[in-house]
């Protein structure tokens, strides 16, 4: 790994991820990766508990040691953020 936390199974990841979005992904794709991803979500809480220690290897080295309580209350975050998106889409939608 380098410094940024660069590993090879990353660009495997950043790589599928850009094929995807370029080669195309479908509706029951999408909703299939979210439900697969919030199940693996709610075990690993339930099975680890919110003060088990985790590590982000993309984040700083002062930062990357966190626990899984913290990375739950960012990704809580991260979907209300994107819930005020989906909101002005169907805004816009409805003003049609």
């Amino acid at each position: 790994m380098t410094p940024s936390g660069t590993n090879l199974l990353g660009l495997v990841k950043h790589v599928a991820s850009v094929e995807l979005g370029y080669l195309g992904e479908s509706r029951e794709w999408l909703l299939c990766v979210y439900r697969q991803s919030w199940a693996h979500a709610d075990k690993s809480v339930r099975s680890l508990g919110l003060e088990a220690p985790a590590t982000v290897s993309w984040w700083s080295v002062a930062d990357r040691r966190t626990t899984v309580g913290h990375l739950v209350v960012r990704m809580v975050a991260e979907t209300a953020h994107h819930a005020g998106h989906a909101e002005r889409v169907r805004e816009a939608i409805v003003a049609r």
